[in-house]
C-alpha cells in the first residue's frame, strides 16, 4: 500500500468509514445515544467513474433515486436520519457510498461545487446543522509521478541433483539405484574374496561394527566417474594393544612417480593405467602404472594380473592420484588444476583477487607475531591440503613448509598469509610440472641455505632440488634441528641432506636397470661448504658437527658424488628457502619447470580410451 505524503487527513470526518461500517441493530439505548449526538453531515461529491463495472452501475441504478431528482455537484444527508433509519429497518446505502475509497478521496475540490445548487437529496432532520464545506483536493500518488517500488531480483541459487551428492547414510543411498548398485558390488566382492568368516561370538572379545561409506568418484572435468560404497570396520571401537598394534596406509612416493613418468617421457615408453577392485583386501595398492619398451610384454603382465585379481584397464595414463597426466609434443604436462579449483571453493577463495608470489618479501613471519586463532581447524586443513598440492607444484614448498610451522598456535597473521597463498594459486591455475621429452638420464640437483633465517629460534632452512636430465623430480624445503654456528655449517648440512637424496635415487635407478654415464653432482653457492666435502684432512672449527654429516666426505673420495661450486645468481634451491621478489620468482620457477598448461592443451579434457573390465 503507498500513501503519498501530499494527503491531509481531516480528522474530524470520517465519511468512507462511517458509511461502509456495519450499523448497530435496532437497540432502543443505543438509538437514544446516537440521536443524542449532534448530527454532522457529510459531503460527497458525484462525478463519474468510468472504471466501474456493469455490475456496480446496475446495482446503483436500482438503489439510487431518478437523475432527475439529482442535484448534478454534490449530495449532502445527515448521519442522525442514516442511523435512525437503521434502528427501523436495514440500511439501503446509496449508489455514491459504493466508490472505492479512491474515488471518494480523490473528488473535486470544495471550491469548485455551484453554490446555487440543491444542497440535499435526503430528508432533512430536526436537528440538521448548516452544511460546512469539507477542505479536499486531488490525492497525488507516487504512481503518478512515476514512482514505483524497486523490482526485487531473488538470486537463482543451483542445487546439485541428488545422485551428485554423497549420502551420509544408508537410508539416503537407498533411494537411490546408482547408490543400491554400489553396495550391491561392494557386497558381491566381498562375499566373493572370503573377507570374513562366521564364528561364535564370545563375551571377552571386543565385536568390532562396520558401516557404509560412499564416494563420487570424479574424472578431471568434474563428471562423475563411478559410484563407490565401501563396507567399513568402526576401527574407533578397537583397543590399542589388543585388537591391532600399527595401523598405517602405504602410499607410493611422490618422487617415484615423476621418476618412472620422467624415464617414460624420456624414452618414449608407452604409459598403461590399472585399476585393482577391493585393493586393499588382497595388495597394497589399487592404482598401477604399466611402462616398459616392448607392448607385447606389457599385455602380457596385464593378462597374468587379470587372471589373478579383478582389475580394470583404463588405458592410457590420463589421471593418477588426483593428478592430470596430459601429453604434449613438448613431454607430459602433470597438473592438478581440478585440485586447485575445489580448495579454492571449500575456502570460499574462489573470486579472490591473484598475487604474484607466495610470500611477501616485506614482512617477517613469527611465531607470536598476533593473536591466537580461536579455532585454527580450518588453517589446518588448508595447510594439509596445500601439502599434496606440493605434488606438481615445487614452488609453493618453501610457503607450505613456512606455514606449517605454526600448525601448533596459528595466529590470524598466519591465517592471512594462507590466504594470500591461495590467491597466488588463484593467479596460477593453470600451472603444472613439464616433463620433458629431449631430457638425458642423468642425476644433478641444487642445495641451499638460509642461514639462521628464523628469527624465533635462529635456525636454518635446508632447500635442495633433484633434477634427472632437465626435469625436476624431487625437492624439499625443511628447517634445521639445531643452530647453525656459520653460514658453512649450515650449507654443510644442506649438502648432506640433498645427498641423502641422490645416493638414493642413484639405487632406484640401478633397481630400474638403468645406469648413469657419470656420477651425480650437487651444487652448492658456498665456497667453505665445497671445499669441506673435498678436502679430507679433518677440520677442527668443524669437530663440533655430528659424524654422520661426515658421510659426504665420504662418498665423494670414493667417486659417487660430486659436490662443486655455483654462482648464488644460478642457484635454483634459492626458490625453496625464503621469500623472493616477483622477477626473481618467475625466472627461478621456470627454470625448474613449473610452466602454464599450454594453449593447444587447455579445453575440456576427454577419455580417448573406453574403459574395459577384466575379470
Amino acid at each position: 500500500m503507498f500513501v503519498s505524503r501530499h494527503v491531509n487527513f481531516v480528522e474530524s470526518i470520517f465519511p468512507y468509514h462511517t458509511l461502509q461500517q456495519s450499523l448497530p441493530r435496532s437497540d432502543p439505548n443505543t438509538c437514544d445515544l446516537w440521536l443524542s449526538l449532534p448530527s454532522p453531515t457529510v459531503i460527497v461529491t458525484v462525478h463519474e467513474i468510468a472504471s466501474q463495472t456493469s455490475l456496480l452501475n446496475s446495482r446503483a441504478r436500482a438503489a439510487s433515486p431518478s437523475p432527475s431528482q439529482l442535484p448534478p455537484a454534490t449530495v449532502t444527508f445527515s448521519a442522525v436520519d442514516t442511523v435512525t433509519a437503521a434502528c427501523r429497518e436495514p440500511p439501503v446505502l446509496p449508489a455514491v457510498n459504493r466508490a472505492s475509497p479512491t474515488t471518494l478521496d480523490s473528488a473535486p475540490d470544495a471550491s469548485h461545487v455551484a453554490p446555487d445548487s440543491p444542497a440535499t437529496a435526503s430528508e432533512p432532520g430536526p436537528a440538521a446543522s448548516p452544511p460546512t464545506a469539507t477542505a479536499t483536493h486531488h490525492m497525488v500518488t507516487r504512481s503518478k509521478n512515476n514512482i514505483h517500488k524497486p523490482l526485487t531480483k531473488l538470486s537463482i541459487t543451483s542445487v546439485l541433483s541428488p545422485t551428485q551428492t554423497e549420502p551420509s547414510c544408508v537410508s539416503q543411498a537407498l533411494k537411490f539405484p546408482e547408490w543400491r548398485r554400489a553396495m550391491s558390488e561392494e557386497f558381491d566382492a566381498l562375499i566373493r574374496n572370503n573377507t570374513w568368516d562366521l564364528v561364535p561370538s564370545h563375551p571377552s572379545q571386543n565385536a568390532v561394527g562396520c558401516k557404509w561409506v560412499f564416494r563420487i568418484k570424479r574424472s578431471p572435468d568434474g563428471s562423475i566417474s563411478k559410484y563407490k560404497a565401501r563396507l567399513v570396520a568402526k576401527g574407533f571401537h578397537q583397543r590399542p594393544g589388543v585388537d591391532c598394534t600399527d595401523t598405517f596406509s602405504p602410499v607410493v612416493k611422490t618422487t617415484t612417480v615423476r621418476v618412472l613418468l620422467s624415464i617414460a617421457v624420456s624414452r618414449g615408453w608407452s604409459l598403461r593405467q590399472l585399476d585393482v577392485n577391493n585393493a586393499f583386501l588382497q595388495v597394497y595398492v589399487d592404482d598401477i602404472i604399466v611402462t616398459g619398451n616392448d607392448t607385447t610384454h606389457i599385455d602380457a603382465f596385464v593378462d597374468i594380473l587379470a587372471r589373478r585379481f579383478s582389475i580394470k584397464d583404463l588405458g592410457a595414463l590420463s589421471y593418477f592420484l588426483g593428478v592430470e597426466v596430459i601429453p604434449s609434443p613438448a613431454g607430459l604436462f602433470l597438473s592438478q588444476h581440478k585440485y586447485v579449483v575445489d580448495l579454492l571453493a571449500r575456502t570460499k577463495m574462489t573470486d579472490s583477487k591473484p598475487v604474484a608470489t607466495p610470500l611477501p618479501t616485506d614482512h617477517t613471519i613469527t611465531l607470536l607475531a598476533s593473536t591466537s586463532l580461536t579455532d585454527a581447524t580450518e588453517y589446518r586443513q588448508v595447510i594439509g591440503a596445500l601439502q599434496y598440492l606440493s605434488f606438481t607444484r615445487p614452488d609453493i614448498a618453501f610457503a607450505v613448509n613456512k606455514l606449517a610451522q605454526f600448525m601448533h598456535r596459528p595466529t590470524t597473521e598466519h591465517w592471512s598469509l594462507a590466504k594470500r597463498l591461495l590467491r597466488y594459486l588463484k593467479g596460477t591455475i593453470g600451472h603444472g610440472l613439464l616433463l620433458r621429452r629431449d631430457s638425458p638420464i642423468t642425476l644433478h640437483a641444487f642445495s641451499d641455505t638460509d642461514w639462521a633465517g628464523n628469527l624465533d629460534d635462529r635456525t636454518s632452512t635446508s632447500a635442495y632440488v633433484l633434477f634427472l636430465g632437465s626435469n625436476a623430480i624431487s625437492w624439499s624445503s625443511r628447517k634445521q634441528k639445531s643452530v647453525a654456528r656459520s653460514s658453512t655449517e649450515a650449507e654443510y648440512r644442506a649438502v648432506a641432506l640433498a645427498a641423502s637424496e641422490v645416493l638414493w635415487l642413484s639405487s632406484l635407478l640401478r633397481e630400474l636397470l638403468i645406469s648413469s654415464p657419470s656420477p651425480p653432482t650437487i651444487f652448492c653457492d658456498n665456497i667453505g661448504a665445497t671445499y669441506l666435502c673435498s678436502n679430507p684432512v679433518f677440520h677442527s672449527r668443524m669437530k663440533h658437527i655430528k659424524i654422520d654429516f661426515h658421510f659426504v666426505r665420504d662418498r665423494v673420495q670414493r667417486g659417487q658424488l660430486r659436490v662443486s661450486h655455483v654462482a648464488s645468481a644460478d642457484q635454483l634451491a634459492d626458490l625453496l628457502t625464503k621469500p623472493l621478489s616477483r622477477t626473481r620468482f618467475a625466472l627461478l620457477r621456470s627454470k625448474i619447470g613449473v610452466s602454464e598448461m599450454p594453449t593447444i592443451l587447455r579445453g575440456r579434457i576427454k577419455d580417448t580410451n573406453p574403459t574395459q573390465s577384466l575379470t
